[in-house]
């Protein structure tokens, strides 16, 4: 799925790490540790396409979707917990153009029906529910800022698994939600 070959980061003048190379193949399980400092966030960031790197050569295959779950999920001041997984996604706002679109009889209601069809986002909202509720995640409506950590990370980690990547990296212990989830997430 992945192949790493001679990656090297550099920061702020010093070698952060040089040559690191290694692939992962499908069905992988892999645990990376280090001291702190050693740059395991910085390679899972790049991995999944977040951080540029200055040597070397990632090669994903054609295709794989990558799920990422920072250490400390961040998410807006203000939202819902159904509106920190939709903006995650990155459907919230064609779904949101288009429930305005159908209530203002607009125009542009048929592109937005044709954009609703390539993201596959006409259930999305069930769905999402339906991940945050797998994750012990039942008030949909509650404020992002009013849940505990462990709640914050459940969320982002329903937000990702909706997803269905094909690897997914986690950068911290996620263990105790992911062994709440069944082996049936697939919505």
């Amino acid at each position: 799925m992945v192949s790493v070959d001679g990656l090297a980061v550099e920061f702020g003048g010093t070698t952060l790490f040089s040559d690191v190379s290694f692939v992962i193949n499908e069905k992988d399980r892999i645990a990376l540790m280090g001291k702190n400092g050693a740059g395991k966030s910085t390679l899972l960031k790049i991995i999944a396409g977040e951080e540029p790197y200055d040597n070397g050569k990632i090669t994903l295959r054609n295709g794989v979707r990558v799920g990422y779950l920072e250490q400390e999920p961040e998410f807006a001041a203000d939202i819902t917990v159904l509106e920190a997984c939709l903006q995650r996604s990155g459907k919230a706002d064609i779904i949101s153009r288009y429930e305005k679109a159908l209530e203002t009889g607009s125009r542009e209601l048929q592109h937005l029906m044709e954009e609703m069809d390539r993201l596959d986002a006409w259930d999305y909202e069930n769905r999402v529910k339906q991940g945050l509720s797998k994750l012990k995640i039942n008030d949909f409506s509650q404020l992002v800022k009013e849940l505990s950590g462990g709640q914050k990370k459940r969320v982002a980690l329903a937000a990702v698994l909706i997803e269905e990547p094909e690897l997914m990296i986690l950068d911290d212990s996620y263990n105790s939600s992911l062994e709440s989830v069944s082996a049936d997430f697939r919505l």
